[in-house]
């Protein structure tokens, strides 16, 4: 009886260790098709345009208040600029890619992965990454539009809400309810 419930037991965890061996494994090679997508689609070029943009825009304001300094402001905005690149590196930090990874190797089976590898290998695939960056570049720039417009109108807002709200809260303080 025994012997036969251990034979069991064990049977049952050599499948389960066999099963979660191969699972693992097909992740692992899930995440290798992911790997060759990235190199292969330009995420990365993309991504590098985003950041540089972005630390751009970032450094504009700045260089605008420092512009009556001439000469002498240029290595502010310099050491500034070294100082936003090295923060902007995580927008595309091996931590950040090895998350991308492993949410592709999660969400698209190795089939799936191979289909999306075959299409950026493709002319029109290739095409696409080589596109990649000015893509990249018009969405940071058609961002930074849309938070220019966006930001007076939600700056008028939260004036309004304050005075609004603010003259409500001093009201309840001043009545002690």
């Amino acid at each position: 009886m025994f012997r036969a419930k251990f034979l069991k037991t064990a049977a049952a965890y050599v499948v389960t260790v066999y099963a979660s061996l191969s699972i693992s494994s097909a992740i692992a090679s899930n995440e290798d098709l992911v790997w060759e997508i990235i190199d292969a689609s330009g995420m990365v070029a993309g991504m590098e345009v985003a950041a540089s943009e972005g630390l751009k825009a970032g450094i504009a304001p700045i260089a605008q208040q420092l512009e009556p300094l001439g000469e002498c402001g240029v290595p502010v905005i310099k050491a500034l600029e070294a100082d936003i690149a090295s923060l902007m590196t995580a927008f595309t930090d091996k931590a950040l890619m090895e998350t991308t990874v492993e949410l592709y190797a999660e969400k698209f089976s190795a089939d799936e992965l191979r289909a999306i590898l075959e299409f950026y290998k493709s002319p029109v695939g290739t095409k696409l990454k080589e596109l990649a960056p000015e893509f990249a570049l018009a969405g940071v720039e058609a961002s930074q539009t849309t938070m220019m417009d966006v930001m007076s109108s939600f700056q008028n807002k939260i004036q309004e809400t304050l005075a609004t709200t603010g003259a409500e809260a001093q009201q309840c303080m001043a009545s002690g309810s």
